[in-house]
């Protein structure tokens, strides 16, 4: 029997139907994931974000294949990406695909790469000064790299605090001479010269040789400053701490250097998470040896997954994390807000375009607040149509907050806000189950705009009266 699907763009052609790729996201394929994701533990940086960024899109489509008794597949337009991914998932099940065309990979070009980036990091410490800082070594030391870090990991007489502002910038480098940090980066280059081979050689074992090419290309542009991060953050745990390493990192490639050098060192490393708990298994497991969840949902979620002792919810930290102090002001209505995500922005705009429209029918205006990694080009059609808000503060406190599954649906609640989650595909329906700090019944969840606009209506009209 000669079961076909074709492949165009991000959509499946399969028995009259057309499936998108967020849609084989689905609770069962994460399911399907859970006794896969150990496989891809190599002990390696990289593990989580390879597995992340590339190796779920593969196995969707596997599962979508293996599940619908798929033999033939027919790649027609689409970005070089996806065709990869399905070539990849084809081959493992040893499906019959027609390959219209072949990317060599070359690892000169990436060694190449590297190379660039180790000149522009030299010359760009020749600008850092150093600064003479005293730290107190009985003192917790932390270490912030995210915005979102920065305001839930605050400054206390308890913490010394250094900072990476942007990549190799910040006071973490300022600390180290000049002379230092140039021996730093010449040992961070063989480091990550010795990290993409490993990377070369991962993929061969597991068989992801058209997918090779996009993961060595992202790899290749941060493997060079994760390294150099490593080795100034060594020369500061060097120092020997009495107290602990406090990091807002959990699961990149960051976290996991973050880990070996506490390790290496004795120190306790205490995570204080910048955003929400993956309720998925990854291949490595939160980082850290004390992981203080965003909720008592989550502690006992992750303690059971992973067989562990280490998640632990505090409300005082909860409430340090989310709560922004400030007082709501009660004489003005509540604005409406959409908090975008910067992956899939696609989505995004499929949930603004009728979203703004039927608001406006009630009689309500739409505010957005956009993600700090948002390309604003890709929201230009709703110019003069949303007003953006700049402040975080003033887009969450006390307003009624909407976004797919967000963090700051947890943050809403914690500042006075009406929070819901709208999910319109199943990969976000997905993960917004696989998220279990978002299972809180003060939040609400809608599949539709229309059930959405209508609680927005009937929210407000409850407090008017």
């Amino acid at each position: 029997m000669n079961n076909t699907v074709i492949i165009k763009g991000r959509t499946i052609k399969y028995n009259n139907k057309q499936i998108s790729l967020d849609d084989l996201m689905t609770i069962d394929f994460y399911e399907y994931m859970e006794n896969i994701a150990p496989e891809y533990d190599s002990g390696h940086i990289f593990d989580n974000v390879v597995y992340l960024n590339f190796v779920l899109n593969i196995y969707a489509y596997i599962y979508f294949f293996r599940k619908n008794s798929i033999n033939n597949v027919i790649v027609e337009e689409t970005e070089d990406s996806i065709k990869d991914y399905v070539y990849d998932a084809a081959r493992l099940l040893d499906i019959r695909i027609e390959k219209r065309y072949s990317k060599r990979y070359h690892s000169w070009t990436s060694r190449l790469i590297l190379c660039a980036i180790f000149m522009y990091m030299f010359f760009q410490q020749i600008c850092i000064k150093w600064e003479k800082r005293d730290l107190d070594r009985n003192k917790d030391i932390a270490v912030l790299r995210t915005p979102a870090a920065k305001k839930k990991i605050r400054a206390s007489e308890e913490r010394e605090i250094l900072c990476e502002e942007s990549i190799a910038k910040g006071s973490l480098y300022s600390f180290s001479s000049r002379m230092k940090r140039f021996f730093y980066l010449i040992s961070s280059f063989g480091y990550a010269v010795g990290n993409l081979r490993e990377a070369e050689k991962y993929c061969d074992k597991h068989g992801l040789y058209e997918s090779k090419k996009e993961i060595i290309s992202f790899l290749r542009l941060r493997l060079l400053p994760v390294s150099f991060y490593r080795q100034n953050l060594e020369g500061i745990l060097s120092l020997k701490w009495n107290k602990d390493f406090i990091t807002g990192n959990n699961l990149d490639m960051y976290a996991m250097v973050e880990e070996e050098c506490a390790r290496k060192y004795g120190i306790r490393m205490v995570c204080i998470p910048h955003g929400l708990e993956y309720g998925f298994r990854f291949p490595h497991c939160f980082t850290g040896d004390y992981f203080y969840s965003t909720s008592i949902n989550a502690e006992k979620y992750f303690n059971k997954k992973y067989r562990t002792e280490k998640f632990h919810f505090d409300p005082y930290m909860a409430k340090e994390m989310f709560s922004l102090n400030i007082a709501r002001n009660r004489e003005k209505p509540r604005k409406i807000v959409y908090f975008t995500e910067p992956r899939e922005p696609h989505v995004n705009i499929e949930i603004l375009r009728p979203l703004v429209k039927q608001l406006c029918n009630y009689g309500y205006k739409l505010y957005i607040k956009h993600h700090p990694k948002d390309n604003m080009a890709d929201y230009e059609e709703f110019n003069g149509e949303i007003e953006e808000i700049q402040e975080l503060s003033e887009a969450i406190v006390g307003n009624i907050c909407i976004a797919r599954k967000s963090t700051v649906l947890l943050e809403g609640l914690y500042n006075d806000a009406l929070c819901a989650a709208i999910v319109i595909n199943e990969k976000d329906n997905a993960l917004f189950r696989m998220f279990p700090s978002l299972m809180d019944d003060k939040i609400q969840q809608f599949h539709s705009i229309e059930e959405l606009t209508k609680w927005i209506y009937e929210t407000n009209k409850q407090e008017c009266e």
